[in-house]
């Protein structure tokens, strides 16, 4: 088959990186290696560094069958901004242009968000007979919303109301809606205004599961050790990988006021990494902690080395509704080292970390809830123990990324093969 994947924000990775390869091109991958010849969608304009990274119009292979368009579109350097707003919208219309110059695919999938690429990314499926799945990430744009003041939503709505409107109308065109979890295809057939179907299901956030090379871990060891991230010694070692986005702002600074209330046992030491829009803020109050180590960005053996010497992985996240619904991907990359969660979140992962016994929680906007918390789990080592074998045997389970993108690829060919015996019948 010729399989289309629509993403236009999630990294590229090419051979030889020591980047982590996301939900799409795992995806993406396992499909070629079926034999299906898979085209991906991506903008030339990367999200995570704010660069033109590729040549717009320029096509790559990235693996033998799969191959990535590079859509043209303008720069934005906020994550919320009316640039990202046009980012989108043209790159909705360069998607448009592209289809119609283009041999017609066998199956369209589509990431949700973003919101206007996924409308004509169904619309294109449905004009020529094809099945289109969309894959709900993110709850937009009602994530939006939450970041409104509550007087001012109503009105917020409102103005995103072309927003809701194509949102709708991509749900209801689609073959079959996939997401990260259960609720989140739950919201979505909500706004199509249907009961769930036999072709729509989620799958899970999965991390890969595959060890670094040793020299590379050898390096990435070296750099924890001269940053005095050691894990022996008596260290508890707090982990939080993730990203510094204005929306989880607040809870961020819930770990480094409870690092600041625990400078006196110098057992502990958080370290937490990523980059975003708030970075130059937190190093600018990481300075003044000794307990606390921010890198900055890292890549993926330096995160599976610091996992490796880590006591617990750290989940600073606000309970809106679109987190209350989600399972971040952290939570896989956690698990995958079978490393107990430390969750400010309450809703779906509050309650898997319950169900499995593989993790705690705290109180949102509470540095004292979370400091009391990692002081009692620093005295239990053996439950301690008990929660990472509880860990590493939920994450081979649910959330390998050899076993869900496998499963996911037959939901695909099975979509696929569903519309194509309709065709014939």
């Amino acid at each position: 088959m010729k399989i289309w994947l629509i993403q236009p924000n999630e990294p590229i990775v090419f051979e030889g990186s020591t980047d982590r390869k996301w939900r799409t091109q795992l995806l993406g991958d396992v499909l070629a290696g079926r034999g299906h010849e898979v085209l991906r969608f991506a903008s030339a304009f990367d999200h995570s560094t704010r660069t033109h990274m590729y040549e717009p119009g320029s096509m790559r292979e990235i693996a033998p069958g799969h191959t990535i368009l590079f859509l043209p579109s303008v720069a934005y350097h906020k994550s919320v901004s009316f640039r990202r707003y046009l980012n989108h919208v043209l790159l909705a219309r360069e998607f448009k242009h592209q289809s119609e110059q283009l041999p017609c695919p066998d199956i369209v999938i589509s990431s949700f968000p973003q919101i206007e690429l996924a409308k004509e990314a169904t619309d294109y499926a449905t004009s020529i007979g094809i099945p289109g799945i969309v894959d709900v990430r993110d709850l937009w744009p009602d994530t939006l919303i939450d970041l409104v003041p509550k007087r001012w939503q109503s009105a917020a709505k409102l103005c995103l109301w072309p927003m809701y409107r194509q949102a709708t109308h991509a749900f209801v065109a689609a073959s079959a809606v996939t997401g990260v979890t259960d609720e989140y295809v739950g919201w979505a057939l909500g706004r199509a205004g249907r009961e769930p179907g036999t072709l729509d299901r989620s799958f899970p956030l999965a991390y890969p599961d595959d060890r670094p090379n040793g020299r590379e871990l050898r390096d990435a060891d070296h750099y924890w050790d001269s940053m005095g991230v050691t894990g022996e010694r008596g260290q508890f070692v707090v982990a939080c990988v993730g990203a510094f986005m204005r929306s989880v702002r607040d809870e961020m600074d819930v770990i480094f006021q409870a690092a600041s209330q625990m400078r006196g046992d110098t057992d502990f030491i958080f370290v937490v990494c990523g980059h975003g829009d708030t970075f130059v803020h937190f190093s600018s109050v990481a300075e003044k902690a000794e307990n606390v180590r921010l890198p900055g960005w890292i890549d993926k053996t330096r995160i599976f080395s610091l996992l490796q010497r880590s006591n617990v992985g750290l989940l600073a996240y606000p309970s809106s509704r679109n987190y209350r619904l989600n399972i971040p991907n952290k939570v896989g990359e956690y698990l995958s080292a079978g490393l107990p969660i430390v969750s400010s979140l309450q809703g779906r992962v509050e309650a898997l970390l319950q169900e499995h016994k593989c993790g705690f929680s705290y109180d949102n906007g509470s540095p004292k809830s979370l400091a009391t918390l990692l002081e009692r789990l620093k005295t239990e080592p053996a439950l301690l123990a008990e929660c990472s074998t509880n860990a590493r045997a939920l994450f081979n389970r649910d959330f390998s990324a050899t076993a869900v993108y496998s499963e996911m690829a037959d939901h695909v060919e099975q979509v696929a093969g569903d519309r194509r015996r309709v065709g014939q019948s």
